[in-house]
């Protein structure tokens, strides 16, 4: 199965074992994590106009994450705690 989807963005939740495919997202941020706690499984982003992933003011658990071809930070962090198994 495959969905287009322009921008995702999460704002002071919780979230367990998400997984997040983009592509071609004309967005400031392709996905974007606010304030947010839990865990990510993947997170796969492909030809985003700006930054691939933001992550901000969060705590998070992240498995895999593939950015190709940003426009300009594939991965932005601030402030924070993040634990990657693969990038």
């Amino acid at each position: 199965m495959h969905y287009l989807v322009l921008v995702i963005g999460f704002l002071d939740v919780e979230v367990e074992n998400v997984e997040i495919e983009i592509e071609n997202s004309p967005c400031e941020d392709a996905v974007n994590f606010i304030n947010v706690n839990g865990s990510v499984n993947s997170i796969k982003v492909y030809n985003s106009f700006s930054d691939g992933v933001d992550f901000d003011f969060s705590n998070l658990n992240i498995g895999n994450i593939n950015i190709e071809k940003a426009g300009n930070d594939c991965l932005d962090l601030s402030f924070g705690n993040y634990n990657f198994s693969k990038i």
